[in-house]
């Protein structure tokens, strides 16, 4: 298999790092390309394009994108565990015993896969993992609702590499944190309990619950992203 033949993933991630504003922003992808790839049939091809793109953009470092640490640009945060109304977000993150890493290995593979939004902040994204509180920003949620409810019932549930906190029901959590793309309101806890394993989408949930099983290798993971083709 070369490169122009890949599966749409490696094809789909190296576009997205193409579209970063500067080095800073396409580094992490760029990694991840790397971090999937090595050892590969492809590895040779995949480092040529990767370098290409880290060549495209200037020096690093000298473009990074901020956002002023006013009062007004901080988020805000809920404190409180259960949501007050409809529409209110979760002031709790989800527990992860792992590293951050994984986390963000797991944004950027959503990213790739077009299921979450291209504009989701991986800080943010990485926060709702932290076991502690969590800013009232949703991620947008652009794959379907069976997809997101199976992901987290796998993570949670089944596999139980993510862990609730007290108090807090699975869908109270999932609904609390990712918005419905096409209206962007919240899902409803009825609908994700309601859903149905997606059989279209098996292995790509595998591969995203893959990348949290610190029981799993690097080399593992990567396995099972070219068994998506």
């Amino acid at each position: 298999m070369n490169v122009s033949e890949a599966h749409v993933p490696l094809q789909t991630m190296l576009d997205i790092a193409r579209q970063q504003p500067d080095y800073n922003h396409a580094f992490p992808i760029l990694e991840v390309i790397l971090t999937h790839f090595m050892g590969s049939s492809d590895a040779n091809e995949v480092i040529r394009l990767v370098n290409e793109i880290k060549a495209s953009f200037k020096k690093p470092g000298t473009r990074v994108i901020t956002s002023p640490a006013s009062p007004g640009n901080m988020p805000q945060r809920n404190v409180g565990g259960r949501p007050k109304r409809a529409g209110t977000t979760i002031g709790k993150a989800f527990v992860y015993g792992g590293d951050s890493v994984r986390l963000g290995m797991l944004f950027h593979a959503l990213k790739a896969f077009r299921w979450i939004a291209d504009e989701t902040d991986m800080q943010l994204f990485i926060d709702l993992f932290c076991g502690g509180e969590a800013v009232r920003r949703r991620v947008i949620w652009t794959g379907s609702v069976n997809v997101l409810a199976e992901l987290f019932r796998r993570l949670v549930n089944e596999r139980e590499l993510v862990r609730l906190p007290q108090g807090l029901s699975l869908w109270v959590m999932v609904n609390g944190h990712f918005w419905e793309k096409e209206r962007r309101q919240e899902f409803g806890c009825d609908r994700l309990r309601n859903t149905h394993a997606p059989k279209g989408d098996d292995k790509a949930i595998a591969y995203m619950v893959s990348i949290l099983d610190m029981d799993m290798t690097l080399d593992e993971v990567r396995a099972m992203l070219e068994n998506q083709r």
